[in-house]
């Protein structure tokens, strides 16, 4: 039974999605391919944004962002994020360590000592200093190459049968976020290729009770979700599924009807508008 929280948190994650622009949106939406519920789903088209300049300054040209999907998975407990494992604790903790230890290996060994890594243009709209601009797996830094094996081994034993590491490794939608009370989550346990959005517990229920309100003060994205490369059929299907959840809650809250049972539209009878 979805407890009062877990509803309060889908509350919020419907209102992110629609503050951010998603025109379609939706709450425990099936998955494009599976039998995944996703516990809120949005899909936002494609927009014009400035371009911005080297100072920092917007420049009068624009770039396009391309339509995409995105899934929100709401957490409202420890234990239901993380299983009460000793060795995924510890898994856990030692994919922060080699992080860290990779990242300052990136800063304070392979940039001062390998410009050659950077992309020719990385000068461009001010991306100098950003690690997209940097081709590490080129680098002749041998300890970075093993930490690097070293951190895939332990996301495939983390992701391995779980629900996160499924959605991101089948690359089910666009973005991926986690929405969770503040501190639940600690940023180096995200799961790979998913972002972050915390409210503030002793929030939770006064923003939920007005969740269009409450977003800017109490809804915080803490860690941004990089795009996937999800495939362009599945992202029409997520759309298709977000309209179907969304046409059976309304269709229940009108009292339309009281049973989900689907039409089989090979019963439906038609007829042939064509001369004989």
């Amino acid at each position: 039974m979805e407890t009062s929280d877990h509803l309060d948190l889908k509350r919020l994650a419907v209102a992110y999605l629609r503050a951010i622009g998603c025109v379609a949106v939706g709450v425990e939406v099936r998955s494009p391919i599976s039998t995944f519920l996703f516990d809120a789903a949005g899909w936002r088209d494609s927009v014009r944004v400035p371009r911005r300049r080297n100072d920092g300054s917007w420049g009068m040209g624009h770039r396009r962002i391309d339509p995409e999907s995105i899934v929100i998975e709401c957490k409202q407990s420890r234990s239901d994020f993380l299983k009460d494992s000793r060795d995924r604790r510890r898994l856990v903790a030692e994919r922060a360590r080699l992080d860290l230890r990779r990242q300052r290996l990136e800063e304070r060994v392979i940039k001062p000592n390998e410009p050659h890594l950077r992309a020719p243009d990385a000068t461009l709209y001010g991306a100098e200093d950003s690690n997209d601009a940097w081709d590490f797996s080129r680098t002749r830094c041998v300890e970075h190459r093993d930490i690097v094996a070293e951190l895939r081994r332990i996301e495939r034993l983390l992701s391995d049968g779980t629900k996160f590491g499924d959605i991101a490794r089948w690359a089910l939608a666009d973005r991926l976020y986690l929405c969770a009370p503040s501190g639940l989550v600690r940023r180096h346990e995200v799961p790979p290729g998913w972002g972050l959005i915390e409210c503030r517990r002793s929030k939770l229920r006064r923003a939920a009770a007005d969740p269009e309100a409450a977003l800017a003060e109490d809804l915080v994205v803490r860690v941004e979700a990089d795009r996937q490369p999800c495939d362009p059929d599945r992202r029409v299907r997520l759309l298709r599924n977000i309209a179907s959840s969304t046409t059976r809650a309304w269709l229940r809250s009108d009292g339309a009807y009281a049973d989900a049972t689907p039409i089989d539209a090979n019963t439906i009878q038609t007829t042939d508008p064509s001369p004989t």
